[in-house]
């Protein structure tokens, strides 16, 4: 969590819920693409498309 504060800021409870709870093979995917957002909302986007199979 501290990886994406640094890089978006203070981000809600419900984001920080979503990536809480996301496996450890999700969060080493994420860590990875960590750096291409460059707002929550590109954030929110990819966790979206990530929970309803959408993924690229």
């Amino acid at each position: 969590m501290r990886l994406v504060k640094q890089q978006l800021g203070e981000i809600s409870g419900s984001l920080e819920a979503q990536i809480e709870a996301l496996s450890v093979v999700q969060l080493f995917q994420f860590r990875g693409a960590l750096v291409d957002f460059h707002s929550v909302d590109e954030l929110r986007e990819r966790l979206a498309r990530h929970l309803t199979g959408t993924e690229e």
